[in-house]
């Protein structure tokens, strides 16, 4: 991890849902460049 950021902090806020709804719009656009 970065020096200064909480690990557990960031767990955390991979969890709220309109980050999980962009980690899935990221995946979408990653899958379709193959």
């Amino acid at each position: 991890f970065p020096i200064g950021i909480d690990p557990e902090r960031f767990i955390r806020a991979l969890e709220l849902p309109p980050v999980q709804e962009h980690i899935r719009e990221l995946k979408e656009r990653f899958a379709g460049r193959k």
